[in-house]
């Protein structure tokens, strides 16, 4: 409406200085000045999940027992509230269009998924909802994307509670899940799986530290815990 009066007065303006050429100048004049002052603005939004939350598992599910190297199906035993992203990207329009602005949602968590009793070797392969996301079996390179975050606990006897779970439940409200192997995804990005929060992960489990030893980038020390985070340490 506004910029329609701008319009008009240009019109008025320009037939009162030169006639009806004059008004048809002021009116395009006045056309342009309405759309830069008050610009039309559009907002696309992608899709948005409300009360997003990742499913833990019942408790008292069986722990697989492992010999040699064997894929099982991950346990998903503790996990934070997801977390929501928001990403905005602008078009200001050309000419006085309007300008446009775009939203897209990502969804990020921490979770912790039990493999099996412990003590293992390490991983060979991890699969979630049946696409690799990580695989040391080829001895060229390790597959493994540049988002995929995790530390992997080998079921020690003296594996001690994960400090992200503790940040989630505080400190002492955390156990440490020993004698379970088991594996902690920090930041595990759901948008990989179109925004789904029932994940189903496999592992191939390589229960022995010499099964695993000779893959790089696979836990061999069953003391350590081992980070994976953009790169191979």
């Amino acid at each position: 409406m506004a910029r329609l009066a701008i319009a008009v007065g240009g019109a008025a303006i320009g037939g009162a200085v030169a006639g009806p050429f004059g008004a048809q100048v002021g009116f395009a004049a006045g056309s342009i000045a309405g759309n830069f002052l008050f610009r039309e603005e559009i907002t696309n939004e992608g899709p948005r999940i409300e009360d997003a939350q990742v499913t833990t598992s019942a408790y008292g599910a069986l722990l697989p027992v492992v010999y040699g190297i064997y894929p099982v199906a991950g346990n998903v035993i503790d996990a934070s509230p997801v977390r929501e992203v928001v990403k905005k990207s602008s078009d200001s329009g050309k000419g006085g269009g309007p300008e446009v602005t775009s939203k897209t949602y990502s969804y990020f968590g921490d979770l912790a998924v039990s493999i099996c009793e412990g003590e293992i070797g390490g991983l060979l392969q991890i699969r979630a909802n049946g696409q690799i996301i990580y695989d040391s079996t080829s001895t060229a390179e390790i597959v493994k994307p540049d988002w995929l975050k995790f530390r992997l606990y080998t079921g020690t006897e003296t594996q001690e509670p994960d400090s992200i779970l503790e940040v989630i439940h505080g400190a002492g409200n955390v156990p440490a899940y020993r004698g379970t192997a088991y594996i902690v995804f920090e930041d595990f990005a759901f948008s990989q799986f179109g925004n789904q929060f029932a994940i189903n992960f496999e592992f191939l489990v390589a229960i022995a530290a010499t099964d695993a030893g000779a893959l790089e980038g696979v836990t061999v020390s069953p003391e350590t815990v081992t980070t994976y985070s953009g790169g191979l340490k």
